[in-house]
């Protein structure tokens, strides 16, 4: 029944209102509005779509019933985003007042925040709190020519800008170092930069031993460390002083924020407006850069830490678990389990995926019907590797099917047929060269980094692997007949093909998984010193298979339903239906 505010008056004085609140021109009624729920702990406040489960209601009480820092621990599909935007609902109604400062994993993420979350919501990312820190002069070093040409004329046609070094062999000239023990002394500055320490040390050379990423060199740790930190001191320098030599990063200017201790609550952190809360997004694939800064907000504001140990996947970028780190130190640890994305088919499998991460606590599908089995068509196609994306669009392109791709990859696929062109084939220099490809001079030198690397550096080798196995014309017509797509959008495409990685936090009605991931029948590269059922491998299949809303084509990963464990399995092919 709907609420008529009139209802309490006579008949009589009912008319004589009707009348008087009458639009003359539309013959609408203009009627106050009903009253709000104000009580910041309702289960369901004005145009919520949906009632809080009881779970989410958890998460309320200790919020905001109980001014407790919080641990949420949301499993796939469980309405994180919807939790926390019905959170800052209610702080805003129970501290009118305060502000909420929501760190975003990246900048898709950063965007739907900002869509959906109320007034009260200032929605970043790590790297773009930092960069409204730095000085132009020492921003600049990272921005491109046509960018900074808009705002420092000057400094973009200045030779110092020019000539900023970002090529192995001219870094080593530089550093006074040959090119392969240049790349080991720009790989300890990555490793610093998203590390939490304050100095450079041979904790960062340690995590290239570890990672597989240290290339053999006959020079002593403390030249490398010498080196890394003189690298260092010369990114932190502004230009204009004639004595900048290397370009900067977004991890780098990240860094330099980060060793300034910025104070969330104070003016100057980055930050638009001093915040009193803290939301932290996909808090398992933060890089303790950042991990840092929010432990060093214990007791300054009141911090909301959600992710899913489960779905951390970044661990190669050197993120790490930070959930699990945090969760001793925080008032209350609280689960989010039940999956609105999909039903029980779905969630059935998913949980043989946690069963073998040895994760006691299974998702529950609470969706409509859903099912797992083959598909013909499917809304979106996902892949471990960009090589595996390659197959996929090349394979539904041969379908008759007009295949979609982030826009991102496709710039990134269209730098490495240019740039492969230019250095193998003596083409011209393309306008923006490869990330991987374009820090070498010619095609010599970069056969020359893959003998000295032993292909230790992932990207480097699938960038080579890719070019070797389809000739550059056939992969510039991959590009040019793709079309880009927002995250999700299929308005203009027939299917959406991403790897597995890019396709974190996003979802489809029907998933098709790609022929390469790891299995017993597909295992990994010896060097990697991994099984197919190892944490990281597994982590990525579970994230891989619940993007699936009413269905998925298992593909590759089908050896899930015979592996052992006590969960119950559909046979292999055939088309199981859930129903919630």
């Amino acid at each position: 029944m709907s609420f008529d505010p009139l209802a309490r008056f006579s008949p009589e004085v009912q008319e004589r209102l009707r009348a008087i609140t009458t639009s003359a021109s539309t013959g609408q009624a203009i009627l106050p509005p009903p009253p709000r729920n104000t009580d910041p702990l309702a289960r369901q406040l004005q145009h919520e779509r949906f009632a809080l489960n009881d779970e989410q209601a958890a998460i309320m009480d200790a919020v905001i019933g109980g001014d407790l820092d919080a641990v949420v621990r949301a499993k796939a599909g469980t309405g994180k985003t919807s939790t926390l935007e019905a959170l800052a609902r209610r702080l805003a109604i129970s501290r009118p007042s305060e502000r909420i400062l929501y760190i975003a994993f990246n900048v898709s993420v950063r965007k739907e925040a900002e869509a959906r979350m109320p007034h009260n919501v200032e929605a970043r990312t790590g790297h773009s709190l930092a960069w409204g820190t730095r000085e132009l002069e020492v921003r600049a070093k990272g921005m491109g020519r046509w960018d900074l040409s808009k705002v420092r004329p000057d400094l973009a046609a200045s030779d110092e800008y020019r000539y900023l070094r970002t090529r192995p062999k001219a870094v080593g000239r530089v550093l006074s170092l040959a090119p392969s023990d240049a790349e080991i002394v720009e790989r300890i500055v990555v490793a610093y930069a998203v590390s939490a320490d304050d100095e450079i040390s041979g904790l960062h050379l340690d995590a290239l031993r570890i990672g597989g990423r240290l290339p053999e060199t006959d020079l002593s740790e403390r030249r490398l460390l010498d080196a890394a930190r003189r690298m260092w001191e010369d990114k932190c320098r502004p230009l204009g002083t004639g004595r900048c030599r290397f370009r900067v990063s977004q991890d780098d200017l990240r860094k330099m924020w980060a060793l300034e201790r910025p104070d969330f609550t104070q003016p100057g952190s980055g930050a638009r407006s001093p915040a009193q809360v803290l939301f932290l997004d996909e808090a398992q694939d933060t890089p303790p850069v950042l991990a840092r800064i929010v432990d060093e907000h214990a007791g300054r504001m009141q911090r909301v830490v959600v992710g899913d140990e489960s779905q951390a996947i970044y661990g190669f970028a050197g993120a790490e678990d930070y959930l699990s780190q945090i969760a001793p130190s925080m008032g209350a640890d609280l689960p989010l389990r039940t999956s609105y994305r999909f039903g029980a088919a779905i969630a059935a499998t998913a949980n043989r995926f946690l069963e073998a991460l040895e994760v006691q606590d299974p998702v529950t599908g609470a969706a409509p019907a859903d099912a797992v089995g083959p598909l013909a068509d499917a809304d979106a196609v996902l892949t471990r590797t960009n090589a595996g994306m390659i197959e996929e669009i090349v394979h539904e392109s041969r379908k008759g099917r007009k295949v979609g791709i982030l826009a991102e990859t496709r710039r990134d696929l269209v730098s490495l047929v240019e740039t492969t062109a230019y250095l193998r084939d003596g083409a011209p220099k393309p306008q923006h060269l490869h990330s991987v490809l374009g820090r070498y001079d010619s095609w010599d030198e970069v056969l020359e980094a893959q003998e000295q690397t032993g292909g230790a550096s992932g990207e480097f080798a699938t960038a080579l692997g890719i070019v070797r196995r389809w000739a550059l014309p056939q992969l510039e017509s991959i590009a040019q007949a793709a079309v880009e797509v927002s995250d999700v959008s299929r308005a203009s495409c027939d299917v959406v093909v991403v790897t597995a990685h890019k396709a974190k936090g996003l979802e489809w009605d029907t998933v098709r998984i790609g022929d390469d991931f790891y299995g017993p029948d597909r295992k990994p590269p010896k060097i990697s010193g991994t099984r197919y059922d190892d944490p990281e491998h597994l982590r990525l299949d579970y994230v891989a298979v619940t993007r699936a809303k009413k269905q998925v084509d298992l593909g590759s990963l089908d050896w899930i339903l015979t592996y052992p464990g006590e969960s119950p399995a559909p046979r292999r092919g055939a088309l199981v239906v859930g129903r919630s």
